[in-house]
């Protein structure tokens, strides 16, 4: 069996987060990355939106369905985290 020792500031929870981060980093080594800055902000963001709904457990295609419409009405988009009430 393996102790780890945390640092102070570092919770348990990290795990989490290395699992958040799987996902993005396994694309990005089978994909092999974007070719530009502007494309990597897309990933950023679009992983960034899967992620965020798969955590509030709401339709990401539906969101951003509701994000295209927003944009060609000129209007601002939905919240991506859900707001109370």
């Amino acid at each position: 069996m393996i102790l780890v020792k945390l640092s102070e500031g570092i919770t348990p929870s990290a795990g989490l987060q290395n699992r958040a981060l799987r996902h993005p980093v396994q694309w990005r080594k089978t994909s092999y990355g974007t070719q530009s800055e502007r494309g990597s902000r897309f990933v950023e963001s679009i992983l960034t939106v899967l992620a965020t709904c798969q955590q509030y457990q709401q339709n990401a295609f539906a969101y951003l369905t509701a994000c295209c419409r927003a944009f060609f009405r000129n209007v601002v988009p939905p919240p991506l985290i859900p707001q109370p009430g």
